[in-house]
């Protein structure tokens, strides 16, 4: 779920939940950036998302 993004900086945060904190979690992204006028990005790739320093919000 995206929880905050920032259209200035083209960023999104999103959260998920985990069941196993050890283990690798697959996933998805797409890039989609106009970089020029003339050149748009627009790709997408298949990620491995690993968790080796888990800090806690308070």
């Amino acid at each position: 779920m995206v929880v905050s993004s920032n259209t200035e900086t083209n960023t999104r945060r999103v959260e998920f939940e985990v069941e196993d904190l050890s283990a690798k979690v697959g996933g998805w992204v797409k890039i989609y950036w106009q970089v020029t006028p003339a050149f748009l990005y627009d790709h997408g790739y298949n990620v491995e998302l690993g968790f080796d320093h888990i800090v806690q919000e308070s």
